[in-house]
C-alpha cells in the first residue's frame, strides 16, 4: 500500500470523526451562538423609531434568542426566613382594620393582608456618612451587610437599582428583587429608605416559586420590539426620555390567591424612575397595580 495515501486515508478519517464529534457535543448550542433576534439594521430602525419619538436608549439590549416560559408562585405571607424570626421574637401584637402589627422597642412591622410587609426603624439603622454621595455598588454592599447583621438579607435577593428621592437629596430607596434560577421576578421586591444615612423602613412582597420554569420553553419577542410597543402604546414624549435599563424577568400585579402564574416580562426603566413591564409573549403593556 502506499504510505502517502494510507496517511491521507488516516487524516480525513480523524477529521470526519472530530467534525462528527463535535456536531452532536455543540448542536444544541449552535442555533443560540449563531442566530440572532435583532439584525444590526433591525436595532438601528428601532433606536430610530424611538428618537422620532422623543426616546432615548441608554441601556444595553441583548440581541440573541431568548426563552422563557410562566412561573407559577405563591404569596408568603410571613415573608422570607428573617422577617418571620422577627414576628416570632417581636414584644407585643396587634390586629386591627386587617393589618397586624408587631412592636419592639426598636422596630414596628406590620402586615397587610395580601402579604406586604413594613418594617419601621426606631430610630434607624446607620449605614455610612455621606452615603447619597457614594457609588450604587458600594452604597448596595454596605446596605446588605447591614441587613445581614441585623436579621435580614435572604439569598436570593438581588440589588436592582437606586431611585433618588427629588425631593430631597439625602433621601435613597435601594430596590432589590428575588432571583429565579438566573431571572428576576421583579414582583418579588425588597425596598429600603435610606434618609441620612440611616436605614429608616424597609417595604417587602415575598413570593415563592412553586414551579421552576423548565419545560414548555418558548421564544419571547426581542427587546427592541418591547421598546417599540411601549412607545406605541405611551405616545411620543412631550420632553426627551431616557430608557436606563432593559431587562427580562418575571412580573404580574399582587393578586388576593393562593397561587398564579407569572408571565415573562420585558421590565423598562426611565430615568426618572418610572417602571413599565411588556409582556415577553405578547407584546402587551402589564399594568402594575
Amino acid at each position: 500500500m502506499n504510505l502517502g495515501k494510507a496517511k491521507t486515508i488516516l487524516i480525513i478519517a480523524f477529521l470526519g470523526l472530530n467534525l462528527f464529534l463535535g456536531y452532536h457535543l455543540y448542536w444544541p448550542y449552535l442555533g443560540q451562538l449563531t442566530k440572532t433576534v435583532v439584525t444590526a439594521a433591525e436595532l438601528q430602525q428601532a433606536l430610530a423609531y424611538l428618537a422620532a419619538n422623543n426616546y432615548n436608549l441608554d441601556a444595553d439590549i441583548g440581541r440573541y434568542v431568548q426563552k422563557s416560559t410562566f412561573l407559577t408562585v405563591t404569596p408568603a405571607q410571613q415573608g422570607p426566613e428573617g422577617i418571620r424570626d422577627l414576628f416570632n421574637q417581636a414584644t407585643s401584637s396587634t390586629s386591627e382594620n386587617g393589618l397586624t402589627v408587631y412592636r419592639d422597642p426598636d422596630r414596628v412591622m406590620t402586615v397587610h393582608p395580601g402579604g406586604q410587609i413594613q418594617v419601621e426603624f426606631q430610630p434607624g439603622l446607620f449605614v455610612v456618612e455621606q452615603s447619597h454621595t457614594l457609588e450604587e455598588r458600594e452604597l448596595s454592599r454596605l446596605v446588605q451587610q447591614q441587613l445581614k447583621e441585623n436579621f435580614f438579607l435572604p439569598e436570593q435577593l438581588r440589588f436592582d437599582y437606586i431611585e433618588k428621592v427629588r425631593t430631597n437629596d439625602h433621601r435613597l430607596i435601594l430596590h432589590f428583587y428575588r432571583d429565579i434560577g438566573g431571572m428576576p421576578l421583579f414582583a418579588c421586591y425588597t425596598k429600603v429608605f435610606l434618609e441620612e444615612d440611616y436605614i429608616t423602613a424597609l417595604e417587602i412582597y415575598w413570593l415563592d416559586p412553586l414551579e421552576q420554569p423548565r419545560e414548555g420553553e418558548m421564544e419571547v419577542i426581542p427587546a427592541t420590539d418591547a421598546l417599540i410597543k411601549l412607545v406605541d402604546e405611551l405616545g411620543p414624549g412631550l420632553l426627551p426620555r431616557t430608557i436606563t435599563k432593559v431587562d427580562l424577568g418575571y412580573f404580574s400585579r399582587e393578586y388576593n390567591a393562593e397561587m398564579w402564574e407569572v408571565p415573562p416580562v420585558w421590565r423598562i426603566l426611565m430615568e426618572d424612575y418610572s417602571v413599565y413591564y411588556i409582556n415577553a409573549f405578547t407584546g402587551n403593556l402589564e399594568a402594575d397595580l
